[in-house]
């Protein structure tokens, strides 16, 4: 005869099996009640069933979850979040955007300092209103003032030594070329310069177009057509009298040569003669002096 579980129950009540004795057995746990299943989107209105119908949630829990990975997606909280407008002249809320990544409020925030020769005041007034019109944070704006401030000074560094070292070549050209006459040259052409009041502003001018020794030259030449003794002041490299260029010497000796009655002088050991050459060839040929 089958024996039914509340039959089972009785007979274990007063032992094991009926047979007298033993622990009764507890009673089975009964199995969790399964939740009452109902329309847990009754309380939401037409638009809200829509969108839950639309993403497939199909209770709270599931609507809870995606809410938690659409923060983790985010990575921020809500309210540093912004929406980028859809068109390009939405001033207000570009406006909004560049407020909130640091843009200062008004162009005189930007704050950065630039020499005279790199930015004017006027040319300061125009790219801040241009850093400000464009969204620029204050950071971006003064960094990037400082690093175009650090090119320019680097490029006017880098001029000034090209520039020197095309001076200082031209200079030792022109000693080559003027030899021991370079000192009383230099003077006259410094001195015709100040004679036709040319100050330092002109004199620059010239030398950007013609170089320093073209600039030397130019004035060397206007001071010798004007007369060379009247600039010449305190004296020169040859005692008082006309210094030459190599090329001068070189042309003065060969005249001399010509001069039967200096010759005729000289081979007789005039001693005024001989030094007068003397004079001449080491004008002539400085190299070999050294």
């Amino acid at each position: 005869m089958k024996i039914f579980g509340f039959e089972r129950f009785l007979m274990n009540e007063g032992g094991d099996g009926g047979a007298g004795g033993g622990a009764a057995t507890p009673p089975a746990t009964p199995p969790a009640t399964p939740p009452v299943q109902g329309d847990w989107t009754s309380g939401l209105n037409d638009e809200h069933k829509g969108y839950v119908q639309t993403k497939g949630f199909k209770d709270p829990t599931s609507v809870l979850e995606s809410y938690r990975n659409l923060e983790k997606l985010m990575g921020a909280p809500k309210e540093r979040l912004f929406t980028i407008p859809d068109k390009d002249d939405d001033k207000v809320g570009w406006d909004n955007i560049y407020s909130r990544l640091g843009r200062p409020a008004d162009p005189k925030e930007y704050k950065f300092e630039l020499s005279a020769e790199a930015a004017t005041p006027e040319f300061g007034d125009f790219i801040r209103g241009a850093f400000h019109e464009l969204g620029i944070t204050k950071k971006q704006g003064e960094t990037l003032m400082t690093k175009y401030g650090e090119f320019f000074n680097g490029e006017v560094t880098k001029t000034q030594g090209e520039m020197q070292a095309q001076t200082d070549g031209q200079v030792k050209q022109l000693r080559k070329e003027w030899g021991g006459a370079f000192d009383q040259n230099l003077q006259v052409a410094k001195s015709a310069a100040t004679a036709f009041g040319h100050d330092a502003k002109i004199i620059d001018a010239i030398e950007a177009s013609l170089g320093y020794d073209g600039v030397m030259k130019f004035y060397h030449d206007l001071g010798t057509k004007i007369g060379p003794h009247q600039f010449v002041q305190g004296g020169n490299q040859s005692g008082g009298k006309q210094a030459f260029t190599p090329a001068g010497a070189q042309a003065k000796i060969k005249e001399l040569k010509a001069d039967s009655g200096f010759i005729t002088r000289y081979r007789s050991g005039d001693v005024e003669a001989k030094k007068e050459m003397d004079m001449l060839h080491a004008y002539a040929y400085p190299s070999e002096q050294q």
